[in-house]
């Protein structure tokens, strides 16, 4: 069992690392995708990952990224490189590319976790915590970058055994450092109450110790999260209680608006769905986008102009669904999608992208193969195609 999994059922695992819900039903097989995952863009083109994510953070759907959207200050400022206040796709891919250098993304954590900018972390800056002397090679009381790069690259230690992993976590809990914890210390109150097992009002570090080995006994992690979701403790989830809500009716087998512990445990642990195929998947986004019901898209419904038009196969203003489908499955192609966003960025439509089209230099300089400072289509193509390594031969 993973370190992951055993802080996670202790309960304190950080909000910000990752959801806890998420883990709890992965055995259902119902974790979230990635962003953009499943949407038949080849996934092997850096662009197109770029793109998926940035509608993921673009919620009103306005091409451009505002600091309310993208809520991450460091990265924001990065990637806003005319300083204008508003990230385009253009930066945004940009900056993506960046971080598959060699070293980029510990220097940007860095940069995250150094809350007053002055080069090195402190105690309190740091993260996690309790590694901070462990990463300050040197003992001074601060990280600096290259102890921090350092801490980053070592060696994975030697997993601990679950006795030691249960005192870690205790210790990380016990604020005072008494030797036991307190309902304020340890805010769960579910789990507080069935570690307690005295009654007294503290968990001691065996009662810690008991419960986490506890939670290693199939099924029983699954009581406490239904007994955690229960709020009102009737023994059974309403659709307000139970989470994710929009897998409430699967839950609900027998259909009669409440979830026994027995029908929660059967949902957890069934048995992961086979991966939808593209044309399940494109039924799919297709019902997302239908707001109406009425089996067709309207520009309003689809509001991506270029998009729509490719998908209007015979240009009767709406699109139905094997039109949809043919245009996901068209997707796939690296070309296909390659002349779609040059479609999208061409925005006279004169078949060719100008610097004023695509405003980012670095990202142009590089699709630009001819240098002669206009980016045609069949540019644009061969920058979309997975990149091979080239094959040299020996000279004869």
């Amino acid at each position: 069992m993973s370190t992951f999994i055993l802080r996670l059922r202790a309960g304190i695992v950080h909000a910000g690392t990752c959801a806890a819900l998420v883990v709890l039903i992965m055995a259902a097989g119902m974790a979230q995708p990635a962003p953009g995952a499943g949407t038949g863009e080849p996934k092997t083109n850096p662009t197109a990952q770029a793109e998926a994510y940035f509608k993921h953070f673009d919620k009103n759907g306005d091409g451009k990224l505002t600091p309310d959207e993208w809520s991450q200050p460091v990265r924001f400022k990065m990637t806003d490189t005319d300083g204008d206040g508003v990230v385009t796709f253009a930066e945004f891919a940009a900056f993506m590319e960046k971080l598959r250098a060699p070293g980029a993304y510990v220097e940007l954590r860095f940069k995250e976790l150094d809350k007053n900018g002055d080069g090195k972390l402190t105690a309190d800056e740091f993260q996690p915590a309790n590694q901070f002397k462990v990463a300050d090679a040197n003992g001074d009381g601060a990280v600096t970058l290259e102890e921090f790069k350092a801490f980053v690259a070592k060696p994975a230690p030697p997993n601990p055994t679950p006795a030691a992993l249960a005192e870690q976590y205790f210790k990380q809990l016990d604020k005072n450092g008494d030797g036991k914890l307190t309902p304020e210390e340890w805010a769960q109150t579910v789990r507080f109450k069935m570690a307690d097992t005295n009654a007294d009002g503290v968990v001691t570090l065996d009662e810690f110790r008991a419960f986490m080995e506890k939670l290693r006994t199939p099924g029983v992690y699954i009581e406490l999260r239904f007994k955690e979701l229960d709020k009102n403790g009737d023994g059974k989830l309403t659709a307000d209680e139970f989470q994710p809500v929009n897998q409430f009716k699967v839950a609900d087998a027998n259909g009669d608006g409440a979830i026994t512990l027995e029908e929660f445990k059967a949902f957890v642990t069934r048995p992961a769905p086979p991966n939808p195929t593209p044309a399940a998947q494109a039924e799919q986004y297709f019902k997302q986008l239908d707001k109406n019901g009425d089996a067709k898209l309207t520009p309003d419904e689809w509001t991506q102009a270029v998009r729509f038009k490719m998908a209007d196969a015979n240009g009767d203003g709406a699109v139905t669904l094997d039109e949809f489908r043919a245009f996901m499955e068209k997707l796939r192609t690296p070309d296909f999608y390659a002349e779609l966003k040059f479609k999208e960025l061409d925005k006279n439509g004169d078949g060719k992208i100008t610097p004023d089209e695509l405003d980012n230099k670095e990202l142009f300089a590089k699709i630009d193969a001819d240098k002669d400072g206009v980016i045609t289509l069949e540019e644009m193509k061969v920058f979309s195609k997975p990149h091979e390594p080239a094959v040299t031969t020996p000279n004869k």
